[in-house]
């Protein structure tokens, strides 16, 4: 009896030193993207911030459509900007050197991957379509639809109080405070004096 050799196509284990010297490596591609992208960062503001203008504009189009409030949500979107390149910032430089050299590293592992629960679970829908569409009722998809309606009027509603509440907010607090003048105050004060010269002026007489 030979033994049976083993196949030129199953892959090699790694050496704990070789994995070792792998996670040094991604660990230095990590810290140098790292300082690259401290270095632009005036860069990537920019990038953010050019972002965050089509996403706002996108958004409030979508889901502000009246005219009277489009606008001025738009304003207050503008407002928003520099506070949103600071935190967005904050979140870049804390979580994307980290998740760009992971998919990097996912690149050059050469493995192959099993097909994921998302996968999955669409093709066994996909393959069990046709034995559930006669199964639909009309009626049942007319209340599927007339709920999807209401849960887009509700969100449309809820964007638009926000909207307003926050534009309000807003004009209040640039609306400056009324105070009373030193012309008000003399006019309290004016009809007394006067019947206090009339007075006077009678016992003069006298």
């Amino acid at each position: 009896m030979t033994k049976a050799l083993p196949s030129d196509s199953a892959a090699i284990t790694k050496s704990p030193e070789e994995v070792a010297r792998e996670e040094q490596l991604m660990a230095n591609v990590q810290l140098v993207l790292y300082s690259l992208f401290e270095r632009e960062k005036v860069t990537v503001k920019q990038i953010l911030g050019d972002l965050y203008d089509v996403g706002s504009l996108n958004l409030i189009n979508q889901k502000v459509p009246c005219r009277l409030l489009n606008r001025p949500a738009k304003a207050i979107a503008r407002y928003s900007k520099p506070v949103f390149k600071t935190i967005g910032w904050a979140w870049f430089i804390k979580n994307c050197p980290q998740l760009l050299t992971g998919w990097l590293h996912s690149k050059v592992r050469f493995e192959s991957e099993p097909p994921s629960p998302a996968e999955t679970v669409e093709a066994t829908i996909v393959s069990t379509e046709g034995a559930i569409e006669p199964l639909a009722s009309q009626p049942a998809i007319v209340e599927i639809q007339r709920l999807r309606a209401q849960v887009r009027l509700l969100t449309g509603a809820l964007v638009t109080t926000a909207t307003v509440l926050v534009a309000t907010l807003v004009w209040l607090s640039q609306t400056p405070r009324m105070q009373p003048t030193l012309t008000e105050k003399s006019h309290s004060f004016s009809k007394p004096s006067l019947r206090l010269e009339e007075s006077k002026l009678e016992e003069s007489k006298r």
